[in-house]
C-alpha cells in the first residue's frame, strides 16, 4: 500500500547546537567515556547514566560488516520506537524497517556515523501529505568501538551504534503522521 508519508528534509546539525536536554546529557556521557579514544567501547555504556525517560526512545544496533556488505542488526529498540513505529526490530536487520523510504533514511545516517566514526546528530522533516501534518525526528547517532578484551574484535573497529530519537510533535500527531492511520 502507498505512504502518504515524504520525507522532505535530512539535514545535520552541529550536536552541540541542539538545546534539548536528553541530548545533551547523552552526548556528554559519551564523550566522558571516550576520553582520548575514537570512541567508548559498548562494554563500558551504563543504561542507568542517561536520562531514565530516554530509554525508551533509543536504539543500539550491531554493525555487521562482510565482503562488500555493510548492515545493523538491532540489539536493542526502545519501547516507544515499537509504539511509534507499531514494529519490534530487536534482533531484526535495519533493512526490515518499514516504510522502506524510513529504513533507507536510517541506513544512511548510520552509514554516515560508522564511516566518519564520530557522533552525529540529524533532523528529518516528515509529512504526512493526506493529513497536512508535519513532524520532526531527531536522531543522535554515537559510534563505539569493539571491547580490547575481546580477541574478535579490533579496539579500533566500530561495531555498535547507539541512537536516540524523538519527534518534535505530540504522541497523537506522530501516530497518525507515521501510521497513516493505519495504512502503514
Amino acid at each position: 500500500m502507498q505512504s502518504d508519508n515524504v520525507i522532505t528534509s535530512t539535514i545535520e546539525e552541529r550536536i552541540e547546537d541542539k538545546g534539548d536536554p536528553a541530548t545533551q546529557s547523552i552526548y556528554a556521557y559519551w564523550q566522558s567515556l571516550k576520553g582520548t579514544r575514537l570512541a567508548p567501547t559498548w562494554s563500558s555504556w551504563e543504561w542507568m547514566e542517561i536520562p531514565l525517560s530516554a530509554i525508551p526512545y533509543c536504539g543500539v544496533v550491531d554493525v555487521i560488516r562482510t565482503a562488500g556488505n555493510l548492515d545493523f542488526i538491532y540489539r536493542f529498540w526502545g519501547t516507544a520506537q515499537v509504539k511509534a513505529h507499531q514494529q519490534e526490530l530487536t534482533g531484526k536487520s535495519l533493512k526490515n524497517m518499514r516504510p522502506r523510504s524510513l529504513s533507507d533514511q536510517v541506513f544512511t545516517q548510520y552509514s554516515i556515523c560508522y564511516d566518519r566514526q564520530t557522533p552525529c546528530l540529524f533532523t528529518t522533516t516528515i509529512e504526512n501529505e493526506r493529513l497536512d501534518q508535519t513532524i520532526r525526528k531527531y536522531s543522535l547517532r554515537l559510534p563505539f568501538t569493539g571491547d580490547a578484551n575481546n580477541a574478535n574484535t579490533a579496539d579500533h573497529a566500530i561495531t555498535q551504534l547507539f541512537a536516540y530519537s524523538f519527534i518534535d510533535a505530540d504522541e497523537q500527531i506522530t501516530r497518525r503522521v507515521l501510521l497513516n492511520e493505519g495504512r502503514w
